[in-house]
């Protein structure tokens, strides 16, 4: 089974903003939470707040049976999932089949639409609901991605101003992954990855990318904190900033919480995405602390191979459900 936010063209919401968690949802078969609109009959206002979405009612253990946790595609624009006081906890499930553990994934699947301008933010995935401690199998924390050639979701936001609580804290093998061309002018900010509340490393071993942005232009990367991965950022991309982040640090930039390597950049490979030209990293004002990495702070070069963040099986699964099948 699997929990599907009703939505038509009034929209809806789930939970309520500074009240106790709006819901539990958790042991469904496939996803704890689907959201998708047809284009003629467009959802807007459509929001997931203050929900356990894969654990118990405590949020202190993982109930998980399916795959990825949440998945919003469709006709969405606008959607938000999490706020400043009204995170969500989301834990994704066991590997089963296809691998594809995800937590939040926005997904343009092309004639059907897409959630431009979605907001994914104050979220706890991947941890317990005090932060304290991993919880679930999550492969990819937070993917904005598609499976449709020059495809994506515009305009997405994944957190916020840090000090208002807008940003969300991952642990995943990958953190948080914005791929495809139409996938432009995301803003990345005030995220913590691989880290507890405490500011304590995640895991004693690395995970795998903190934050990947590949084939995603124009892209703002800012004030983000990730530790404890074997790549803290994987860019990939054109136009992008890389401003004011801590990467191998705690939040406060004072203690190393290592990366194997800090910051990738990476340029064009043959037969690969146009990639790598005019990216920024740093300002006069807006530099980031790269310090405490293990293999080096910054390398520029090479091809960045990922894996599409959902497996064959997955896109499978989601397409069958787009035109009304349940898994």
């Amino acid at each position: 089974g699997v929990a599907t936010v009703p939505v038509g063209p009034w929209g809806g919401s789930r939970g309520a903003a500074g009240a106790a968690p709006g819901n539990v949802s958790a042991g469904n078969a496939a996803h704890e939470v689907y959201v998708t609109a047809a284009p003629d009959q467009p959802a807007t206002g459509v929001q997931i707040l203050g929900s356990l979405l894969g654990t118990d009612a405590s949020g202190s253990a993982a109930v998980v049976a399916g795959q990825e946790a949440v998945v919003v595609t469709g006709a969405v624009p606008g959607m938000q999932v999490g706020a400043a006081g009204a995170g969500n906890v989301v834990v994704a499930g066991t590997e089963g089949e296809g691998g594809s553990r995800g937590g939040v994934f926005l997904v343009d699947l092309g004639p059907g639409g897409a959630p431009d301008g979605a907001t994914v933010a104050g979220n706890l995935v991947g941890l317990n609901a005090a932060g304290s401690a991993p919880l679930g199998q999550v492969g990819t924390g937070i993917a904005v991605t598609t499976d449709v050639d020059n495809g994506g979701v515009e305009n997405v936001t994944i957190g916020g101003d840090v000090g208002g609580g807008a940003g969300n804290r991952v642990a995943g093998v990958l953190g948080i992954v914005v791929e495809f061309p139409r996938s432009s002018g995301a803003v990345v900010e005030g995220n913590t990855v691989g880290l507890l509340a405490s500011g304590a490393l995640a895991r004693a071993e690395p995970d795998g990318i903190g934050l990947v942005i590949l084939g995603a232009n124009e892209g703002q990367v800012v004030d983000n904190t990730i530790g404890g991965q074997a790549i803290g950022l994987a860019l990939a991309s054109d136009d992008s900033a890389v401003l004011g982040n801590r990467i191998g640090t705690d939040p406060a930039g004072g203690e190393a919480r290592p990366n194997t390597v800090g910051v990738v950049v990476y340029g064009r490979g043959e037969g690969g995405l146009a990639v790598g030209d005019r990216n920024q990293v740093g300002a006069a004002g807006a530099g980031n602390v790269i310090s405490g990495n293990e293999n080096g702070g910054l390398r520029l070069g090479g091809v960045l191979e990922v894996g599409p963040a959902l497996t064959a099986t997955a896109w499978a699964r989601i397409r069958a459900k787009q035109g009304g099948d349940e898994a």
